[in-house]
């Protein structure tokens, strides 16, 4: 393993499958949402690109029955509020023509392990990562309706690298509700609170690319995989989105190519779910600059892993938010002289900070004091967060 980060976060296919069961009743509440159980993006490759989630599942009895992804995630939603519907636990036909399912799908997972020297002592932190989107659809037209994406994590610090063992059992902490702390089914339930899914979006909008220039790039570790990592940084941009605005955002699809629509499989045959025809509104990610600083005082140092981008939201017919941003003296903290930091690790934290305020700031109020610190010479700046926000992601009219 190397020294630096190692991700194992897995971009995955195009075509996302689901392997969902389902009791065959009619829904006779048209205000029922009917429990999909756990699925996977890509769930014929699942064991290779989600070798630390997948191994949770069990399906068709076995020792695991009690505990298991199904397990977990059924216990929690059952404890579970949601204002807008009622959910059964009745399984149903695909082959009904109106019933709506929600699915807590698995999208990604990811392992950083980072080395850490200070005062000579060498310990390695483990940064553990779920992504996971709660997915609504309908089964007849199989339409989406929505997704509601979130990203969990736990992080450990040992003075080996963790075998196995500890890896298999640290990522399921994270879904497994006895373990205590965060859990990925509860902040997917959370996102569900006030969630209708009876009424389809009249607008979308999506993650679609995060780029990122030579300069930038070269301050990376060589060994980086560098698609992986850009596709882990659109999912936390669009979690945060999601979180900051409850806004209509379409889910990313991993792979070189989007489609207008990805197959669900269920025990008794197949259905396409189509994504919505035009996406009309498209977020993107230029990063600029990544700058490390570097200030030594004696026995202590200021190091500092400033960020430097472009946020754009690109609409129908013109670009409507366009937004240079950086990050400079909140990227610093003061550390003992002879601290080594992996750059990569520090680099992509202060990223995500920045990526995660922007999010906050897509609004009818947006945080001027933010703007203010992270674009001092963009004028106007606060009014195209403001009409971002009303032209893709204000769902209210």
């Amino acid at each position: 393993m190397h020294k630096g980060i190692l991700d194992t976060v897995i971009s995955g296919k195009v075509l996302v499958i689901f392997i969902i069961c389902f009791f065959s009743s009619l829904p006779a509440n048209s205000a029922t949402v009917y429990w999909g159980g756990v699925s996977f993006a890509s769930w014929d490759d699942r064991q290779a690109l989600f070798p630390n989630t997948s191994k949770f599942l069990c399906r068709g009895g076995g020792d695991c029955v009690d505990s298991n992804l199904d397990s977990w995630a059924l216990g929690r939603v059952l404890n579970a509020e949601f204002s807008a519907f009622n959910l059964s636990t009745d399984l149903i036909s695909p082959d009904q023509i109106e019933a709506v399912i929600m699915t807590p799908m698995i999208t990604g997972e990811s392992l950083a392990v980072v080395k850490d020297i200070t005062n000579n002592k060498v310990s390695y932190i483990h940064v553990y990562r779920i992504y996971a989107s709660l997915v609504f659809f309908e089964v007849g037209s199989g339409r989406l309706i929505s997704a509601k994406p979130v990203v969990v994590q736990y992080t450990d610090t040992l003075p080996l690298i963790a075998d196995s063992h500890a890896v298999s059992q640290n990522f399921a902490r994270l879904a497994n509700p006895v373990s205590g702390g965060v859990n990925l089914f509860d902040e997917l339930f959370k996102r569900a609170v006030n969630t209708s899914p009876f009424s389809f979006s009249e607008k979308y909008a999506r993650v679609a690319s995060i780029n990122i220039a030579p300069q930038a790039l070269s301050e990376l570790e060589s060994t980086l995989d560098i698609n992986a990592w850009k596709m882990q940084v659109s999912r936390q941009l669009e979690a945060y989105i999601v979180d900051a605005t409850n806004g209509p955002l379409v889910p990313s699809i991993p792979g070189d190519h989007l489609t207008g629509e990805f197959a669900a499989t269920f025990s008794s045959g197949s259905k396409v779910i189509k994504l919505p025809s035009e996406v009309g509104y498209e977020f993107s990610v230029d990063i600029a600059k990544f700058k490390e600083i570097v200030k030594i005082k004696r026995k202590q140092k200021t190091n500092c892993h400033a960020v430097k981008l472009i946020l754009r939201l690109n609409g129908p017919f013109d670009t409507i938010l366009e937004a240079p941003l950086t990050r400079t003296k909140r990227s610093c903290g003061v550390i003992a002289a002879d601290k080594q930091l992996d750059k990569t690790y520090y680099f992509t934290q202060s990223l995500y900070s920045l990526l995660k305020e922007s999010a906050a700031s897509l609004s009818a109020k947006p945080n001027k004091e933010f703007l203010k610190r992270a674009a001092p010479k963009s004028k106007g700046v606060d009014k195209q967060f403001i009409k971002a926000w009303e032209s893709a992601l204000d769902s209210s009219w």
